[in-house]
């Protein structure tokens, strides 16, 4: 048995429950927060939804970077991937002024495990580009953090979810 809600509810939610890319390429637009949602109006705000090619800079080292695959589901799933021996998984929402991501990946030196890196970003879109800026910090298995890099990301949407 299915429950009906009220499209205000639905919307409040940030569209959780749409998965379908018919549903969401609808509902995706419409997102509530900030000032305006508590006002009782609805925010319009792009949506990351979809996969993307991605330039993870570090700024303490010049020159140093890597391309990873992005891709953001209208659920808030978020998946990541770059070089052989990185997948990362993690969550996106929507803020009043883009989106913040965050993930976590492991890291290996072989077939030896080094670290698990956890990721947060806030990022700004514009059109079919975001980029945005965080942090990566380095976890060791027994839970002490062993670094934290300053990370930018520049992206380029390339498809649908």
């Amino acid at each position: 048995m299915t429950t009906a809600m009220p499209r205000r509810r639905l919307l409040r939610n940030g569209v959780t429950g749409l998965t379908g890319v018919a549903a969401g390429a609808i509902a995706a637009p419409l997102i509530a927060g900030g000032p305006a949602a508590a006002a009782g109006s609805i925010v319009k705000a792009p949506l990351p939804v979809g996969n993307w090619e991605a330039i993870v800079a570090f700024p303490d080292q010049p020159g140093v970077s890597e391309l990873s695959l992005f891709a953001f589901a209208y659920d808030g799933n978020f998946a990541q991937t770059s070089g052989p021996q990185t997948t990362g998984l993690g969550w996106w929402r929507p803020t009043s002024t883009g989106f913040q991501y965050g993930w976590r990946h492991l890291a290996f030196d072989g077939e030896e495990f080094q670290f698990t890196v956890r990721g947060l970003q806030t990022a700004t879109l514009t059109g079919k580009t975001f980029t945005s800026t965080g942090t990566g910090t380095a976890v060791a298995a027994d839970g002490s953090v062993l670094f934290t890099a300053r990370t930018t990301v520049q992206a380029t949407w390339y498809g649908p979810a």
